[in-house]
């Protein structure tokens, strides 16, 4: 998701149009007023294109191209570019996008460095010190991150089944003894393979995530293509 406009001498030279159409076509369909300035367009004439149902106003600021329906990466776009530079998928969201979560959240959930008002559609986060990373094509916390903030908002429970202890798919789970004859109990999952992308699973993935050798912010894609929809929570 470009944050600032650069143009090669051959789009330059095109049509404040066909510079929105390719841009619509890298965001996932959604643009910012700014980038539609810096294409070329005036407010009059962003005015008169949303008059015509050329533009679909998503946020204060944001427009769909050509037609109001977006998909979930759409909707994720238009949160980014309404939270401004330097904005990241968080929270729940950011669970979705790393496949921690299954459905997708009803509202999107970011952190930014602005201080911007939280809308019905979009949750905005005070960005604080929170790293971030581009995973898939858009910014998002880190897997570190990310589950540090589902643990602050998911019940015990659902974080217990969310993170569970023994593991299958490329994970192992060791035993080690406590105190007493007899004694022992399930040790923290490790990636026994030292690779979380062997781990196709959920738990896999949870267990290599939560582990030291695999909680670097350049976590590889454990995930599935996302070709089709997904259900909403």
């Amino acid at each position: 998701m470009p944050e600032h406009l650069h143009f090669a001498p051959a789009e330059r030279a095109q049509s404040a149009q066909a510079r929105i159409s390719q841009l619509a076509g890298r965001q996932s369909g959604v643009v910012a007023r700014s980038q539609l300035e810096r294409c070329g367009l005036s407010g009059s004439a962003i005015s008169r294109w949303a008059a015509q149902g050329r533009l679909h106003r998503i946020h204060r600021g944001i427009y769909a191209v050509g037609h109001p329906r977006l998909y979930d990466r759409g909707r994720a776009t238009a949160a980014l570019l309404y939270a401004g530079p330097g904005a990241a998928l968080s929270h729940q969201t950011a669970g979705w996008w790393w496949r921690m979560i299954e459905a997708t959240p009803r509202r999107i959930h970011v952190v930014s460095r602005r201080r911007c008002p939280s809308l019905s559609a979009v949750s905005v986060h005070p960005r604080r010190n929170r790293d971030r990373v581009h995973h898939d094509g858009l910014p998002v916390t880190t897997p570190s991150q990310t589950l540090l903030d589902l643990a602050s908002i998911l019940p015990s429970p659902t974080c217990g089944e969310r993170f569970p202890r023994r593991t299958t798919g490329g994970c192992s789970t060791r035993r080690r003894s406590s105190a007493g004859p007899g004694g022992g109990g399930p040790a923290p999952p490790r990636c026994a393979a030292r690779s979380p992308s062997t781990c196709r699973s959920w738990p896999g993935r949870a267990a290599c995530w939560s582990a030291t050798s695999c909680s670097s912010s350049s976590a590889p894609d454990c995930r599935s293509p996302r070709s089709t929809p997904r259900s909403r929570a």
